[in-house]
């Protein structure tokens, strides 16, 4: 996980402090295979991120376990071959969600992975992570709160 997850990551964490400042989420990125696992983000991701304002938070790779089935309630993959991984390995009696990132009209979408294209394709991908973790949190959370600007 070094190139969607971070960014989602990043992209989850700045939407939430900005639009719903007064709540507070657990959000960690994880990948379903190990051969990334110690490495950083890739420096494309974390260029696509700055080039658009993020301030990505240090990101080490690691692969999803059974600890993170009871660490967080909804668990989200960024494409169906990921989403079937996950829902193989869930544990008996997992109470929370998981699924694809969603669109705006409620259906999952596929974030492809930029990993062999160009760096056009990380800033492509970016905005489908933005659209994306806006509608999940709207969805999880409501409506966002107001800002001290004033705008939602």
């Amino acid at each position: 996980n070094i190139c969607r997850s971070p960014m989602a990551e990043a992209v989850a964490r700045r939407t939430l402090a900005d639009q719903w400042p007064d709540r507070r989420l657990r959000i960690a990125s994880r990948g379903t295979a190990a051969f990334n696992a110690g490495k950083p983000a890739d420096p494309r991701a974390l260029a696509a991120l700055r080039a658009s304002g993020y301030d990505p938070v240090p990101h080490i790779a690691r692969q999803i376990d059974d600890a993170d089935f009871s660490a967080f309630g909804h668990i989200i993959a960024m494409d169906r071959a990921n989403l079937v991984t996950l829902t193989g390995w869930t544990p008996a009696g997992f109470p929370g969600r998981i699924r694809l990132l969603p669109a705006r009209n409620g259906a999952g979408i596929e974030v492809p992975d930029p990993f062999h294209a160009d760096a056009d394709a990380f800033h492509h991908v970016l905005r489908l992570i933005e659209k994306g973790t806006r509608t999940l949190l709207e969805e999880v959370l409501g409506p966002p709160s107001m800002n001290p600007a004033g705008h939602p």
